[in-house]
């Protein structure tokens, strides 16, 4: 049995064939080794290295050649896989199709396979790391295995809060839905108290941000931070002592030679006692020129570890520590208690109108339930995030302390030397896609605002903005404010997905056909003609439709007549006395 692509371009002549085959036996079996890929490009067989593994090398070759694996999803694709999308949040919509377009899983699949790197070679010359490094280096394990699982901790927290929120919204809607005064006052004073709870929940992050930064260092006291900067300056000045001492000690060498060939010779010449004499006699003189130290050198450091950089940082830290109050604080703990006793008064009120109606105390306390596991979700993320911010602090002076003490190493351990290098790729790649996808998202967004703007069959939305950490603002044609707070209809929602893949898809300027299952699923008619249009007119590309008997045909079918190349009708035919069956395929018939 076989299954052959054929792939022509018809700009430049190129052509593939990929043919799969599989062996099998008299009885139905499949050979041991009976399966096989074979490559034609242009008419010439395309055959792995020596020492290629052969289906690693098709798979590579057929990426490059025609369609990488992290695009495949945006251009192969189902309506039901459009309908999932669309029930995602928009900013995780954006960010998953941004990063299938970057190939980002294979960037963090290289991330992983670095660190397995490193660590192989760090073990292989564990026995020469000193016990320091080897404490060191298990802190940073530690550090770094307690953040994968806060991390994996956050995301689940994360998918939690999300779900909460949806529930949340879906209960709001379903009371704004109903009749009454009663509804209508529960449904103000719900919206009210997210406003309320969306308002502490952003102060919160404020009160945690200032603690968490240099408002503790403030807490110690002037004295204390103008004892611990005067300290600093004076080993400054003694390290700049040093510096200046150690290289004026090469300079003595230099100046004996110049010495000894000067003119006019001593008379008679010296003996080699007396020249002896007199070098030790002009190094001492050199040395005495520096000392004692410059005013204002410490006598010693009280704090080695530290560079000249890193002095400077703190100095320049406890200079802006010195410029915080408690102002800010004492009127953000006000604020949020006021907040808190509005919070209760309305919760009081709702439960009130709640007695007046079975169906909205039902819905009342589901919306209470949604509203704490929300609140729940949100508490647990921004503790795991204290803890995730502290020990990303703490990971980052261990790192510094274990960096300095494998320069001792480096040049005598070259796999040290190697692993130091791979880790440093490694932590490179993080801030790398995140740069890498915040450079995308101003294109993303300029393609998908007019792929929004061609399906969506009525919408005031004007335009669609991506921030750098994928968040979505949907602007309106007339004024600034972002509308992404608007119930959007299921509709809307798909064509925001439909305009994410087409967007991905042409960002990647990948010549490739575009594949299409069910294309108009759970579609009105109102947007079936726009998609059908929107997809079928993009210049110079391929696309293949599977569509069911009552999806393009009629109006659908006219919007695209004139780019329909060949239709295919496939019909299943069964086999009497069997469940099997095979396809028909009849060329022209479709329509």
């Amino acid at each position: 049995m076989a299954v052959e692509l054929d792939f022509e371009d018809d700009t430049d002549g190129q052509s593939i064939n990929i043919k799969r085959t599989w062996n099998f036996t008299v009885d139905g079996r499949l050979l041991g080794d009976g399966e096989s890929v074979t490559i034609d490009h242009n008419g010439k067989r395309r055959l792995p290295g020596k020492l290629e593994d052969k289906d690693d090398f098709a798979r590579g070759w057929i990426a490059k050649a025609a369609l990488p694996a992290h695009l495949a999803e945006f251009f192969l694709f189902d309506g039901e896989r459009v309908q999932n999308l669309a029930r995602r949040e928009m900013a995780i919509q954006v960010r998953h199709g941004i990063e299938g377009f970057l190939g980002v899983k294979v960037m963090r699949d290289l991330a992983t396979d670095l660190r397995t790197y490193v660590g192989m070679k760090r073990s292989e010359v564990r026995g020469a790391d000193s016990a320091l490094l080897l404490s060191l280096q298990e802190e940073v394990e530690a550090i770094d295995s307690r953040l994968n699982e806060l991390r994996d901790l956050q995301l689940a927290a994360q998918e939690r809060l999300r779900h909460a929120e949806r529930e949340c919204d879906e209960l709001r809607s379903r009371m704004s839905g109903m009749s009454g005064g009663a509804v209508q006052s529960v449904k103000r004073l719900a919206d009210e108290q997210n406003r309320i709870d969306r308002s502490l929940e952003k102060m919160m992050g404020d009160l945690t941000e200032l603690l968490g930064g240099d408002f503790s260092l403030a807490l110690a006291g002037t004295a204390v931070r103008e004892a611990l900067r005067n300290r600093l300056v004076a080993e400054q000045r003694l390290a700049k002592w040093e510096s200046g001492l150690e290289s004026s000690r090469g300079q003595v060498g230099r100046f004996l030679q110049a010495f000894a060939v000067a003119e006019p010779q001593f008379q008679p010449a010296l003996s080699e006692t007396q020249r002896e004499i007199l070098e030790r006699k002009a190094e001492a003189a050199w040395t005495a020129i520096w000392h004692p130290p410059a005013d204002g050198c410490a006598e010693g450091y009280l704090h080695p570890s530290l560079s000249d950089l890193d002095r400077a940082r703190v100095i320049e830290n406890l200079d802006a520590v010195s410029k915080l109050g408690q102002e800010s604080i004492g009127q953000l703990l006000h604020e949020m208690n006021g907040l808190r006793d509005e919070h209760e008064k309305l919760k009081n009120q709702i439960n009130t109108y709640a007695s007046f109606d079975s169906v909205i105390a039902e819905l009342t306390s589901e919306l209470d339930k949604a509203v704490g596991e929300r609140s729940q979700a949100d508490s647990e993320i921004r503790a795991i995030e204290r803890e995730i911010n502290g020990l990303d602090q703490a990971r980052a002076n261990k790192h510094a302390e274990l960096q300095r003490e494998r320069v001792h190493f480096a040049e005598a351990q070259p796999l040290i030397a190697k692993a130091d290098l791979g880790e440093q790729i490694a932590d490179m790649i993080g801030p790398f896609i995140e740069e890498a996808v915040g450079g995308c998202v101003d294109d993303i967004a300029t393609r998908m605002t007019d792929a929004f703007a061609a399906m969506a069959h009525k919408s005031n939305i004007g335009r669609i903005e991506i921030t750098r950490d994928c968040e979505v603002r949907l602007i309106p044609r007339i004024g600034t404010d972002d509308i992404r707070s608007l119930d959007q209809s299921a509709g809307e929602n798909q064509i925001f997905a439909f305009s994410l893949i087409s967007a991905i898809a042409q960002a990647a300027e990948v010549r490739f056909p575009l594949i299409i299952d069910t294309p108009l699923a759970r579609l009105d008619a109102k947007h079936r003609e726009n998609v059908l249009r929107h997809f079928s007119d993009r210049a110079g590309e391929q696309i293949i439709l599977l569509s069911q008997d009552t999806e393009v045909v009629d109006a659908f079918k006219d919007a695209i007549g004139t780019r329909v190349a060949e239709t295919f009708l496939i019909e299943h035919e069964g086999r009497s006395g069997s469940r099997a069956g095979r396809a028909r395929v009849t060329r022209g018939k479709y329509f």
